[in-house]
Order: C-alpha cells, then structure tokens, then sequence
C-alpha cells in the first residue's frame, strides 16, 4: 500500500474555473506549456470531469517554472 502519493489534486470548479479538466488541461498545455492529467481520463462512466491531476515528482526549479508560466498565464487560462 502507498503512503504517500506524487500528484496534487485541483478542483477547478472550486478555484473558479469554468471548463472541464480536459479542455482546461489542454488550454494549460497551449497557453503555460504545462501538464496535467484529467481525473476524467480513470473513469469509464460517469467520470468526475472538475479536476486535474498535477504530478510534482520533479525537480525544484522545474516546479518553480512551471509555476511562474502558470502564473504568467493566468489572465489568458480564466
């Protein structure tokens, strides 16, 4: 059994984000140049489609880049 886990989840209906974790993955990936995985992609039917995945089993300054082009994308993602 595990006991701990690599990945953040993310609810974006929470963090007031409109779209679902697909489009919204796919927006992350054109507008930051980020990867996330979406929670739909485990379910084959009645998938849970308002959350993301985020692996952080990188390097510091990998995160921390990931996050300022986050960051700096920001207005263009809402």
């Amino acid at each position: 059994p595990s006991a701990a886990t690599y990945f953040l989840s993310v609810d974006l209906a929470a963090s007031g984000i409109a779209l679902d974790d697909v489009a919204f993955a796919n927006r992350l990936i054109d507008e930051a140049g980020v990867a996330s995985i979406p929670v739909s992609a485990f379910y084959a039917e009645q998938p849970v489609t308002s959350v993301l995945r985020f692996c952080f089993v990188k390097e510091d300054a990998t995160l921390d880049a990931a996050i300022a082009r986050i960051a700096d994308a920001r207005e263009r993602l809402a």
